[in-house]
């Protein structure tokens, strides 16, 4: 036969037994709550680094097209070079500062 004693240890196991299940599902609700804002974090992260890519790969762009200016003008400025070869040849080191004097290169 069951006794009063058996049936209060029973309820109170029960009662226990509630309340783990309770607390388990707060846990559980916060637990989704965080994985759903940590999602939507690494959601904004991976934009930000797709964006990051992106403003790279146009700062390459960027600068290999400057490279490429200044090598046409580099180019330019240089000319043919068995001209300016002949040139340096038929000017006296002190023809070169008479010219150059009073002259600025102006780069940018």
């Amino acid at each position: 036969m069951i006794t009063l004693e058996q049936i209060k240890l029973l309820e109170a196991k029960v009662t226990k037994a509630v309340e783990l299940i309770t607390m388990l599902r707060d846990e559980n609700s916060t637990l989704k709550g965080t994985l759903d804002s940590s999602q939507e974090k690494m959601q904004e992260l991976e934009n930000l680094v797709d964006q990051f890519k992106n403003d790279q790969n146009e700062i390459e762009q960027s600068v290999l097209r400057a490279l490429d200016n200044l090598d046409k003008l580099e180019d330019q400025l240089a000319g043919p070079p068995q001209q300016a070869a002949s040139e340096e040849t038929e000017s006296s080191p002190a023809d070169d500062s008479e010219k150059n004097e009073g002259q600025e290169l102006e780069i940018f």
